[in-house]
């Protein structure tokens, strides 16, 4: 593709009759690279003079936005060299690199960058397409032309100096906590060692305990193996005389006896595998005077019928009424009552043993039962000593728990004996303090001085680590006044850091040093380290913990606030930004008028400059 001519005008497309033309004069060389200055005296040496500013160049590449002595001018990354200096910022992209064009939208937004410098607030750094564009993107105003933006960074830091006054405040606040927390540190210390007194009797009862649950479990067990032995022996014996007594009734029973029991067991094996609609027609059969339906029923015994009958003993209310129902088609009338159903011509032999029989017997009973013994409650009292060996094994379990629990508070309560809670002890109100984060599905519970957990969403608990102490680390950035700080906001941590820009243009501000709490030694992974947790501590109201995150595979992060973090020379670090800040508003007020008056009196002249200048040829601008 052909290389496209400058007489195409800016992004390649056709030029429009010139609208912004360039001569060799110094004046509107000066004007087109957005000098704050009137004309310049048209002369060989005003222009290969470097301009006071050049606009959207950073300060750090101000010094290399100047003519070479011929008057030239090389892009920035040395990949060409323009024949003059006032090709910089003609709204035409020469340099790969968008270097000559700091202060124009010529260059694609990939190479292009404008600098917008932003006094009395932060500066800012923006793509070149958005130079010019109609949208005031630099709250100077200076990346549109002049006049057309408004100088709003008085107003953007009248409100960092708002949120530094407030972040101060809330610093205070939080510091006099700690310094409540140091106070009350001597009355935890009276605490502790009242507990450690107490902790020891409660150890050396829980023991007593233990021992005392120990001898009577194995007591109860004793009686508990007895009683199954006895149980087992009674059993045997049972066994042994039902045995007996079925084979003396066996050879007593007469010939005629011994064909009905047999004839009545093969009855039973028939009947087993009967539906409830064929069980309920049987006995009905057995109820009625219908020859068709008495004949079902011929030439059976009344030890036959009672043995017939009792499989079709109703186990429900269900099957009370449809065995009911049967009776009653059959007799073509619904019985009134039991004793109304039972056979007329039977009435005079019924004996209560068929009463024991009869389906129908106690049907009101059935439906308005007492509910059987629970199950646990009829064991019990079947088996006492069995029972009582369970609540000795649970009273044996209880007293374990408690013993474990006894000494692991005073496993912990050493340890932290160990711990350094600060040259005032402020921290030592904090020991055994938890602090809960939200981080992706789970729960991270931080207790200070003690350990750390994962809590999954049905509660189960990974250790991340036992507590192993504070850290203090060094941190490059913003000086104190740009950490984290009692409110914990992203808002006042940006406007400490404009206090700062503002207040100084020398190079970054010294490593700050910051808390980390660490926690160490915590559940292993599976093919990998023990779990771990760091946690940045920083300045705040209360103990509150957040930005729970796993960056590395078992290794945890987390943010713990807490007032014991904060400190006096962070409160006076702020303090001094924002007088800063209201010292240099009346300073920066009249600047930024001298300023805007200077850019309007430049387009002025432009405007001037441009109306009595002869526009060159294409061929003429090509050669400048």
């Amino acid at each position: 593709m052909a290389p496209r001519s400058r007489a195409q005008g800016r992004r390649g497309r056709p030029a429009a009759p010139f609208p912004l033309l360039l001569t060799a004069t110094a004046a509107t060389t000066a004007i087109l690279m957005g000098l704050g200055s009137g004309p310049q005296p048209a002369t060989a040496a005003a222009a290969t003079r470097a301009p006071p500013t050049v606009r959207g160049v950073a300060p750090e590449l101000a010094a290399r936005y100047a003519p070479q002595k011929d008057g030239t001018w090389a892009c920035l990354d040395g990949s060409r060299v323009l024949a003059s200096f006032a090709r910089v910022n003609d709204d035409f992209c020469d340099c790969p690199d968008g270097s000559d064009e700091p202060g124009t939208a010529a260059c694609p937004s990939s190479s292009g960058s404008f600098y917008c410098a932003n006094r009395g607030d932060e500066p800012k750094r923006l793509s070149s397409s958005f130079v010019d564009d109609g949208v005031c993107d630099c709250c100077d105003g200076t990346d549109e032309p002049a006049g057309k933006c408004a100088n709003r960074c008085l107003e953007s830091s009248d409100a960092k100096r708002e949120a530094l006054l407030k972040r101060a405040a809330d610093y205070r606040e939080a510091l006099a906590r700690r310094a409540a927390a140091a106070a009350a540190a001597e009355e935890k210390k009276k605490d502790v060692a009242a507990r450690g007194g107490e902790l020891e009797r409660e150890l050396e009862h829980a023991r007593a305990e233990v021992v005392a649950a120990e001898k009577a479990h194995v007591e109860a067990e004793a009686a508990a193996a007895k009683e199954r032995e006895e149980q087992a022996a009674a059993a045997k014996a049972k066994d042994e005389a039902d045995g007996k007594a079925a084979a003396a009734e066996a050879a007593a029973a007469t010939p005629a006896e011994a064909a009905a029991a047999a004839a009545t067991d093969a009855d039973v094996a028939a009947t087993a595998g009967e539906t409830d609609e064929e069980r309920g027609r049987r006995i009905a059969a057995q109820w009625t005077t219908d020859p068709g339906a008495a004949a079902a029923a011929a030439g059976k015994t009344r030890r036959q019928e009672q043995q017939q009958r009792k499989p079709a003993k109703p186990s429900s209310a269900g099957l009370l009424a449809r065995l009911r129902g049967a009776v009653g088609k059959a007799l073509g009338s619904e019985p009134a009552n039991d004793a109304a159903a039972k056979p007329a011509a039977a009435s005079a032999d019924w004996t209560p043993e068929e009463e024991e029989d009869d389906p129908f017997a106690g049907s009101d009973a059935a439906l308005d039962h007492t509910p059987p013994q629970p199950a646990a409650e009829a064991a019990a009292a079947a088996n006492p000593q069995q029972a009582a060996a369970a609540a000795a094994a649970s009273a044996l379990d209880a007293a374990r728990d408690r013993l474990r629990e006894l000494e692991r508070e005073r496993a912990l309560r050493e340890r932290q004996a160990r711990y350094d809670y600060g040259s005032d002890d402020a921290w030592l109100p904090l020991a055994g303090e938890c602090a809960e984060a939200l981080g992706g599905h789970f729960t991270y519970r931080l207790c200070l001085f003690d350990e750390a957990h994962q809590v999954d969403g049905a509660g189960g608990e990974t250790s991340l680590g036992v507590w192993q102490g504070l850290e203090v680390v060094e941190e490059a950035g913003a000086g104190s006044a740009g950490a984290a700080g009692a409110g914990g906001s992203g808002a006042a941590a940006g406007a400490a850091a404009g206090a700062a820009a503002s207040a100084s243009t020398s190079a970054s501000p010294p490593p700050t040093k910051s808390l980390v709490a660490v926690f160490s030694g915590g559940d292993p992974c599976q093919g990998g380290p023990r779990r771990s947790l760091r946690a940045r501590v920083v300045c705040g109201a209360s103990l509150e913990a957040s930005n729970a995150s796993e960056p590395e595979t078992c290794v945890y992060a987390a943010t713990l606030r807490a007032p014991q973090a904060c400190t006096r020379e962070e409160l006076e670090a702020l303090e001094r930004a924002a007088a800063r800040l209201e010292e240099e508003r009346a300073r920066l007020a009249q600047e930024i008028a001298a300023d805007e008056a200077a850019r309007l009196a430049a387009a002025d002249g432009a405007a001037a400059a441009a109306g009595g200048a002869a526009a060159p040829s294409p061929a003429a601008h090509d050669e400048l």
